[in-house]
């Protein structure tokens, strides 16, 4: 017969065993944003990035080809040559990918969640031909050969180098995708809802403000040709229709969810990077700074600002900045929980350090909000030749906040 203590010891052995196989076994989960060239990626990018750390961030760059101004290397290369490199990604750490990737159920990483969003095609068309001419002058017909029905493309499940499937297998394979393998499909003309229903979906606390990025200008095409694109267009619109029957099922979903806000860590410092996630608004990254190997979070509206849980004391606030302008950092502001504070500056040829004090009766029983209120944007398209419409305010890499 067993022994009391031998069958206590089995039994402790046989839930470790339970518990080292659920643990291993069950997916780490991992957020897929499919960036449709010109479907609003870049804003959507920037608001789910607030959300992860930059270690925990994969984006799939695309290089650019002078000889047609877009993405890739010819008229395949859009279509879904670029998928997830998951040899390039460590699975570890990594707990958010986006870029112009195509869907292929061989590359996506167990527990991930898919989401996209589509635009009405026409406009999409026009908008793409706009940003594209703006860099390398082409012909209309040159560049339209290699986006026609984009999204189709990038959805499809099915082999898009094969010349004998037809657009329409294409198109109803992607409707497949999207009803079975998608977390949640968008509408880039019903973006305040789509982002709202998707932060619900995630438990993410609503955004107060969704940002516009990456807008070109728009013209309106002749009526012939807009006809054209309208016709050829036919298994995008198909399939645009059917995301938006989808975003209405998302809606009803998340109406029967109820926001979870997460219990707070009040602290009494706080070191902020660009490598860490933000909790606050007006925020996107900027390119990679190569003087001074760090990234930016620059705002693109005039009071960005970060929520921090702080104790109730007396704090030392000191900022890491620059900006695009010389008049921009003139007007620059500080306010803590709406209240102006009074700072100081010293700066190199190129980043501007600011300090200032901030009074224990500023600091609430709520998350302590820091705004940076710049006056004016500085948009590059207004000042030259420069083809970059984003609004720029204040570019921030590091904040500190320590007792004093």
């Amino acid at each position: 017969m067993l022994t009391r203590k031998y069958l206590v010891f089995l039994i402790a052995l046989f839930l470790a065993f339970i518990s080292f196989s659920v643990t291993t076994h069950v997916p780490k989960e991992i957020l897929i944003f499919y960036h449709i060239p010109k479907c609003g990626g870049t804003t959507i990018a920037a608001l789910i990035g607030q959300h992860f750390n930059t270690e925990e961030i994969f984006h799939k760059i695309i290089q650019k080809h002078r000889a047609f101004g877009v993405d890739g290397l010819g008229p395949l290369a859009l279509k879904g040559t670029h998928l997830i490199p998951l040899d390039m990604i460590d699975l570890e750490k990594v707990k958010y990918i986006h870029g112009h990737i195509s869907f292929s159920k061989e590359k996506v990483p167990p527990g991930a969640k898919n989401i996209t969003f589509l635009r009405d095609p026409v406009e999409r068309v026009f908008s793409a031909y706009r940003y594209a001419n703006e860099k390398v002058k082409l012909t209309f017909f040159d560049h339209y050969k290699q986006i026609a029905n984009l999204q189709v493309f990038r959805l499809t499940s099915l082999n898009r180098e094969d010349p004998n499937i037809l657009l329409s297998e294409h198109l109803e394979s992607a409707k497949k995708t999207l009803a079975h393998e998608f977390f949640f499909v968008g509408i880039v003309e019903e973006m305040d809802a789509s982002i709202h229903t998707l932060y619900k979906l995630m438990n993410w606390e609503q955004p107060d403000l969704i940002p516009k990025f990456n807008i070109t200008k728009k013209t309106e095409p002749n009526p012939e040709l807009y006809e054209y694109v309208y016709n050829q267009e036919w298994a995008d619109r198909e399939l645009y229709k059917y995301g938006k029957l989808l975003l209405q099922q998302h809606k009803a979903k998340a109406l029967n969810k109820h926001f979870h806000a997460l219990d707070l860590d009040y602290v009494d410092s706080i070191h902020l990077t660009t490598h860490s996630s933000i909790d606050g608004e007006g925020w996107g990254y900027r390119e990679f700074d190569l003087e001074t190997d760090t990234h930016l979070r620059q705002s693109y509206i005039k009071d960005a600002f970060i929520q921090v849980p702080l104790l109730k004391k007396n704090y030392l606030l000191k900022i890491k900045a620059t900006f695009p302008t010389s008049e921009i950092a003139k007007n620059f502001q500080l306010l803590v929980n709406g209240h102006p504070i009074k700072w100081e500056q010293s700066e190199t040829q190129k980043w501007k350090t600011f300090t200032a004090n901030i009074s224990k009766k500023l600091i609430t029983k709520e998350k302590t909000k820091i705004t940076f209120h710049v006056s004016d944007l500085y948009i590059p398209s207004e000042h030259g030749d420069a083809v970059d419409h984003r609004k720029m305010g204040i570019g921030i890499s590091q904040v500190d906040i320590t007792p004093r």
